[in-house]
């Protein structure tokens, strides 16, 4: 599966998702893993243990491949 972290700007859905990005070219930063995205955060500073935590307290969610092609 891959996955990439998404958030609302300002918290808003109308504007549209947000991605975080690689640092070296821009593009989506994608995962295969859940728990890769939770060390991700957590080596960048943000203290998640689940994806429950990332949509709670900071408005981070998780985008599948699935979910992706779903929405075209």
């Amino acid at each position: 599966m891959s996955c990439a972290i998404y958030t609302y700007p300002e918290g808003i859905s109308l504007n549209g998702r947000s991605y975080v990005l690689d640092a070296e070219d821009g593009d989506v930063l994608v995962f295969e893993f859940i728990h890769e995205i939770l060390e991700f955060l957590q080596t960048n500073g943000i203290d998640v243990n689940t994806e429950q935590e990332m949509e709670n307290r900071y408005g981070l969610f998780i985008e599948d491949e699935e979910e992706e092609h779903d929405s075209d």
